[in-house]
């Protein structure tokens, strides 16, 4: 991946690998890097906006349930104090490993199925033994947060939503 170079006064600007780096023209001068994990960037004429996105902060459980999770980004979790990948279907799947299949087929919201099944919309997960139906990340994100609150796994996350405000939930 190639850098994105820009010309601002007395500075010059690039922005590779989701880090904008600037630095002074003058020789000597320390460039300053910021991550852009949390910015808004508008690459316009005649130059670039770097906008902080609104941290919502920590939310009730029964707020998680208003947000749409769509084309959203999984930006940190943790389950019982253990990193996940950064995916909706693997946080569920750990979710459900941690609680046990006994309690998940008693309680989940999902389609799932003791076998190999990879049609109709179906995932085989090895670890589990069986195949659950693809879903949203919305429902998905509704499915790990019942999941985790009937199982009392401890679920610790951060999600950037499609508008790029963050929403964060640390419970049981």
């Amino acid at each position: 991946m190639n850098p994105v170079n820009y010309c601002l006064d007395n500075y010059s600007a690039s922005i590779l690998h989701n880090k904008l780096s600037i630095f002074p023209i003058t020789e000597g001068g320390m460039p300053i890097c910021y991550s852009l994990a949390c910015y808004s960037v508008d690459i316009s004429n005649p130059g670039v906006t770097i906008t902080p996105n609104l941290d919502i902060g920590y939310q009730p459980f029964e707020e998680m349930y208003s947000h749409d999770f769509s084309h959203s980004e999984v930006l940190d979790c943790k389950l019982n104090g253990v990193d996940v990948k950064l995916k909706y279907r693997n946080i569920m799947i750990e979710s459900w490993a941690l609680i046990g299949m006994n309690i998940v087929k008693a309680n989940t919201k999902f389609k799932i199925v003791p076998e190999n099944v990879s049609e109709r919309g179906y995932k085989w997960n090895k670890k589990l033994q069986l195949s659950f139906r693809n879903e949203c990340a919305t429902r998905t994100m509704h499915e790990i947060l019942h999941i985790c609150k009937v199982g009392e796994v401890k679920l610790d996350i951060s999600i950037r939503l499609k508008n790029g405000d963050i929403v964060r939930y640390n419970g049981k």
